[in-house]
């Protein structure tokens, strides 16, 4: 028994101190992102060839030809506004339409969209 008394009695002798932390969180600033150098090209220039300047001058000529029906669309849509609006054609200019941008014909031109 007196084993078990004195075992009792170390265990109630042991006393841990009771310890409190307090964490503090401080948001570290995010590190520089590296700065990248490209790598300059070793390549050399390519050559131009028959293709591309076939492909240049295609494209060339569909842009032209985009320009000249954007361009018709938008006479069109000045014409049917002007129409709509007056109701004759006797007085219409086509250049005087053309330097109109008011109000109502941008919103007839987002409707016809």
């Amino acid at each position: 028994m007196e084993a078990d008394e004195v075992e009792q009695e170390n265990v109630s002798s042991i006393t841990l101190p009771k310890i409190k932390f307090k964490l503090k969180l401080i948001a570290k600033p995010a590190p520089p992102a590296p700065k990248i150098e490209p790598i300059p090209s070793r390549r050399r220039p390519t050559l131009r060839t028959p293709l591309d300047h076939a492909r240049e001058d295609l494209i060339r000529q569909n842009e032209s030809s985009l320009a000249e029906i954007i361009d018709q669309y938008d006479s069109r849509l000045r014409e049917l506004y002007y129409l709509e609006t007056y109701r004759n054609m006797e007085a219409y200019d086509s250049q005087k339409i053309k330097e109109d941008h008011s109000i109502e014909l941008q919103t007839v031109s987002q409707s016809s969209i």
